[in-house]
């Protein structure tokens, strides 16, 4: 009994410290986007919230992590909570697990595990290899998964 209390305080401690690192990486970039911003509307760009939706059809090219800065393990674990499949390549999810995300990280309430985002909402050419590369990284999958 003294075991399960423990491990339910250590994954919601856990849970507190990815949901504290999405905030402070949410503010940053909020001050980030802040110091670009200026009166002329003569930018012909794609609106933000239409360029999360853009995909992009070009062959993928393989990240490495000289083009991406480095991640602690807390950081690539709560970009792993928002990773958006449908929108993203296996590359950007190799990084992310190449930094130490934890594929089998404590999932709030509401919320689906890594595995069953990536089969649910992955890009069909990309399913298999992304589900792949998390298996590979230690991503426990239930019999249900499984099926």
């Amino acid at each position: 009994m003294e075991a399960e209390a423990k491990r339910i305080k250590l994954s919601a401690e856990y849970q507190s410290q990815i949901q504290e690192t999405l905030q402070r990486m949410a503010s940053k970039d909020s001050l980030e986007e802040s110091e670009y911003e200026d009166d002329d509307i003569s930018d012909y760009s794609e609106p933000p919230y239409l360029k999360e939706h853009l995909v992009d059809d070009s062959p993928e090219e393989e990240i490495t992590q000289n083009d991406q800065l480095p991640l602690t393990p807390i950081e690539a674990t709560a970009k792993l909570s928002k990773f958006r499949p449908v929108i993203s390549k296996p590359s950007d999810l190799k990084y992310l697990l190449e930094c130490k995300a934890d594929p089998n990280m404590p999932v709030a309430t509401g919320n689906i595990t890594p595995l069953k985002n990536i089969m649910s909402f992955a890009s069909t050419p990309h399913v298999v290899q992304m589900r792949n590369l998390l298996l590979e990284y230690g991503a426990k999958e239930s019999e249900q998964e499984k099926a």
